[in-house]
């Protein structure tokens, strides 16, 4: 899984991002607090690294200021033996 976020408001200000994966009614955080400085963007997971999401695991974000955050995610569904 590659992740990426990205600030889309044009101000001056930083905004905080989280993004976690909501299990069961549990939180596990991929990022917390995160500082993103205006009009740039963050990968979050890089270099191959992955996740694994389980059945009912549901990938979240928050930001500190509504319409501000653009996530791109890719993911792969199955692979072949």
């Amino acid at each position: 899984m590659q992740l990426l976020v990205s600030d889309v408001v044009m101000l001056v200000l930083q905004l905080l991002q989280d993004v976690f994966i909501e299990n069961g009614g549990n939180d596990h955080f991929i990022a917390k607090d995160v500082s993103v400085p205006p009009n740039s963007a963050i990968e979050l997971i890089q270099g191959g690294a992955k996740i694994v999401l389980e059945n009912g695991d549901v990938l979240k974000a928050n930001s500190s200021a509504a319409s501000s955050l653009d996530i791109v995610t890719s993911f792969i569904d199955s692979i072949s033996t």
